[in-house]
């Protein structure tokens, strides 16, 4: 058994020989290209982190904005429905004041027409009354000429105010 354990590691031992051998020594060679390769690593390395934090930060600040545009649209629909609510409210007052305009316009003409009529009256009775003073004052006169015996005097004074002593019983009816 010995033999074959030392066969074994003879073999074993060859075996390592020919490895060896055939890869080759890591010289110079291979540190200057993983110097180089660090050299361009670490650069573009830095650069993917610094642009990673950098979007990482705009996105941040972004997310900050859309938080507060989201917060002040609550904000908006909320005074929007308020506004509503207020809205709706006075067209309510609107319609009630439209109404009542409505009432009051139309008592304003009905005041207006009777008042029309009332100055067409006062302006019927002021002629009347002047009427009515006319034919008193010739009435008057006529008395005053009849009292001193003058005839002619109180004929003519009625012949005067005649049309208005007409005119006054012409109107009272």
């Amino acid at each position: 058994m010995i033999t074959g354990t030392l066969a074994d590691r003879a073999l074993t031992d060859t075996v390592e020989e020919e490895v060896r051998r055939r890869i080759p020594r890591r010289g110079w060679r291979s540190w200057a290209v993983v110097a180089v390769t660090c050299t361009l690593l670490v650069p573009g390395v830095w650069f993917l982190r610094h642009n990673q934090e950098h979007a990482n930060a705009e996105f941040d600040a972004t997310r900050r904005s859309l938080d507060v545009a989201q917060h002040q649209l609550k904000v908006l629909r909320a005074d929007l429905s308020w506004l509503r609510q207020d809205l709706g409210a006075v067209k309510g007052q609107v319609r009630q004041s439209t109404t009542a305009l409505s009432t009051y316009t139309a008592q304003f003409h009905q005041a207006q027409a009777a008042l029309a009529r009332v100055r067409s009256q006062l302006s019927t009775q002021g002629t009347d009354v002047a009427a009515l003073q006319s034919c008193l004052g010739g009435v008057e006169q006529a008395l005053n000429a009849l009292s001193v015996g003058d005839g002619e005097s109180a004929v003519g004074a009625l012949r005067a105010v005649s049309s208005s002593c007409e005119s006054a019983l012409g109107s009272d009816g």
